[in-house]
């Protein structure tokens, strides 16, 4: 099992504001986003970070 330091996960933030981007990105682009992405959020819950 991994887990994340306290300064490992104080980069989750930093991460979604970047996939937030992207999405917002790719939706002016007229382009889909990938399918079956999981937030940084939802992979953290699912792993006990």
């Amino acid at each position: 099992m991994c887990s994340l330091t306290s300064f490992g996960e104080s980069v989750i933030p930093v991460l979604e504001a970047m996939c937030a981007w992207g999405a917002d990105y790719l939706d002016g682009a007229g382009k889909g986003r990938c399918a079956g992405k999981e937030s940084v959020n939802e992979i953290s819950d699912k792993k006990g970070w």
